[in-house]
């Protein structure tokens, strides 16, 4: 099996990272027809179909990376017009981070339409499509027209060759709470710090946040506000350094912003600290309990509500062992499930599928 993979990516991004050698460790060849991200649109298609026209005979399948939505159109003409399937990886649709996440498009707006144009006609022209979870399935079917026998979940996962347990050089006198990853209102930080503010007068628990974006800078000014002034912000680190800092956390915090796509899909994170052995909160939502068991896995509290996750935070503070069981139960089920073997040998399953 020959797998074209196909669109605008970092090779180092961990979703096409993931099933590239997923895909190589269940005896398939990948062939990379790849553009950077920074090209423009019209950069992007003469290159594009350059590569392409260089490899198609090669390939059996063509696939469309994750954020591709806007190239569905001419992976779509390119496999027809080659006689080949084509498999889209939607991952999360552009309407939804654009209006609904980032809120850098207005509603009802020219481009908030295009947007929903680009995630229908991408759903619909492919002739399968896969996305992180259950939640995003039932969206792109319901709300822009996908069928529902041609979309198919396959979650983020972690590449555990990267994410694996770091022995920590000293322990702690404290319960280190850690949070990575970008400030947008899915991931909800505010209601992280107000549940640090809850905790202020505990000697036992520190907050760590590290990362970058829209929100950061009215996250410190909320800290300051409230005059936290234990908490530290960090910038955010290459993604080969990322591991020796989770290594140091106690706790790890998911998302819990009340938005749509928070409800919808779960963030690399989650799998990245479950693979290093850490136990994790997070926002209690249909993604997370379609693909993990709250209280076995992990533990969640609910959405945009301080107090709980400030409580689920000092029991687990509390209790060493309890963090313990989370953390090895959480490995666990993720190492089994949720590493480039398994979802490398869903996404040939589903390529084998349209190939009928």
């Amino acid at each position: 099996m020959n797998v074209c993979y196909f669109g605008a990516y970092s090779p180092d991004y961990p979703r096409n990272q993931i099933l590239r050698m997923g895909l190589s460790a269940n005896g398939a060849t990948v062939i990379e027809c790849r553009v950077g991200k920074g090209l423009s649109g019209r950069q992007r298609i003469p290159l594009l179909i350059d590569q392409y026209r260089r490899v198609w005979r090669q390939c059996d399948v063509l696939v469309l990376a994750e954020f591709g939505q806007s190239l569905a159109p001419l992976a779509w003409a390119l496999a027809r017009i080659t006689r080949k399937p084509l498999v889209a990886d939607l991952l999360i649709s552009f309407y939804d981070m654009a209006v609904e996440v980032r809120r850098t498009v207005r509603r009802g707006s020219w481009s908030a339409r295009r947007y929903y144009w680009l995630d229908a006609l991408a759903v619909r022209l492919a002739d399968a499509s896969i996305v992180d979870a259950e939640p995003h399935r039932d969206h792109f079917i319901n709300h822009f027209g996908g069928h529902p026998d041609r979309v198919r979940v396959i979650p983020l996962g972690v590449n555990d060759e990267h994410f694996k347990p770091v022995p920590r050089a000293t322990p702690h006198s404290t319960c280190e709470v850690f949070y990575y990853g970008s400030y947008t209102p899915a991931h909800g930080v505010e209601t992280m710090i107000r549940a640090a503010a809850l905790l202020r007068n505990r000697s036992d628990v520190t907050f760590r946040f590290m990362g970058a974006g829209q929100d950061r800078p009215a996250a410190e000014a909320l800290a300051r506000d409230l005059g936290l002034s234990g908490i530290r912000f960090e910038p955010p680190v290459p993604y080969a350094n990322l591991p020796a800092q989770i290594a140091t956390a106690d706790v790890c915090l998911g998302a819990f912003g009340d938005t749509p796509q928070t409800k919808r899909g779960l963030g690399n994170k989650v799998y990245q600290s479950l693979a290093m052995g850490k136990p994790l909160i997070i926002g209690d939502t249909p993604s997370i309990r379609s693909l993990f068991t709250p209280g076995e896995h992990l533990e969640v509290s609910p959405l945009a509500d301080a107090e709980a996750l400030a409580q689920m935070i000092a029991a687990l503070a509390e209790d060493p062992a309890r963090r313990q069981r989370l953390a090895q139960a959480g490995q666990k089920w993720t190492l089994e499930r949720y590493i480039p073997r398994p979802l490398g040998k869903a996404l040939l399953n589903t390529i084998m599928g349209v190939l009928k």
